[in-house]
C-alpha cells in the first residue's frame, strides 16, 4: 500500500492494540472487542484498522464457583493485550501468502462474594489483511 504522507510503498508497522469492550455474561462467557491498526513503518500514519470480535466459553474454574451457594457477581478485567501476526499459503514469490494480523487478550475473572477467588484466561483471534478497512 502507498502511503500518503510518505507518497512511497512502505511495509506495516504495528500499533497497540485498543480494547474498546470488555464484557463477562451471568454465564461466566467472556467477550471483547478490539481495535487492530496498521500504520505506516516510516512515518506512523494510519493506513488500515479491523475490529475483531473476542469470544470465550465460561472457564471450568468459573463454572465450578458459581455452582457455589451464594449469590456471585462476575467481573472480568483486562490482563493484556499483544498484537500478533501469521501467514498462510505456500508459494514463491511471498505474494501467494496471505497474511493475518490479529489480538491475544488476556483476561481475569474475579467474584464479588470472595475477593481472593479469580480465575484467568485468554482469547485471540485475526483477521486477513485485505479484508482490513483502508483508512487513506
Amino acid at each position: 500500500m502507498r502511503c500518503p504522507d510518505c507518497n512511497k510503498f512502505v511495509a506495516y508497522d504495528d500499533a497497540d492494540p485498543e480494547v474498546q469492550n470488555l464484557e463477562i455474561g451471568d454465564d461466566g462467557a467472556v467477550t471483547a472487542s478490539v481495535t487492530r491498526t496498521l500504520t505506516c513503518a516510516e512515518c506512523g500514519t494510519e493506513l488500515k484498522s479491523a475490529e475483531i470480535e473476542l469470544s470465550a466459553d465460561p472457564l471450568d474454574e468459573v463454572t465450578e464457583h458459581l455452582k457455589a451457594k451464594g449469590t456471585h457477581e462476575l467481573s472480568v478485567a483486562e490482563d493484556g493485550v499483544e498484537p500478533t501476526s501469521r501467514t498462510d499459503g505456500k508459494g514463491r514469490p511471498a505474494r501467494y501468502t496471505r497474511t493475518y494480523y490479529g489480538v491475544e487478550l488476556g483476561y481475569t475473572v474475579t467474584c464479588s462474594c470472595d475477593d481472593k477467588w479469580e480465575a484467568g484466561g485468554s482469547m485471540d483471534d485475526d483477521v486477513q489483511a485485505s479484508d482490513m478497512d483502508e483508512l487513506v
